[in-house]
Parts: C-alpha cells; structure tokens; sequence
C-alpha cells in the first residue's frame, strides 16, 4: 500500500509543480550490496605485515 500510495502522491506534486529538487540529497544507504561485503581472506592488507597487537 505504502510504495502505490508513495507514487500518487509524487504524482500529484509532480501534476501541481510543487517539487522543488535545488535543494534535494540521495542517500543509497538502503541499498543491498549486490557483491556484499568483502570475506576475510579477500581484504587487501595496507602495510607490509599486520600490526603487533598491543592489548
């Protein structure tokens, strides 16, 4: 119900020219990873050997 209602209403703003985009921010947070995050033994290491833990 919400995505049909969601698409009426832009559609109504959309008809009354009311939609002002100049000040508009995308956020693709929500966004699935369609590789997802990378295993263990695929992170690439930055330094020459890893860092003596210190605890």
């Amino acid at each position: 119900m919400w995505p049909r209602l969601h698409e009426v209403l832009l559609a109504k703003l959309r008809g009354a020219n009311v939609l002002d985009f100049s000040r508009a921010a995308v956020d693709g947070s929500h966004i699935r990873a369609s590789k997802g995050a990378p295993r263990r033994d695929e992170v690439l290491l930055t330094g020459a050997e890893p860092a003596a833990n210190t605890t």
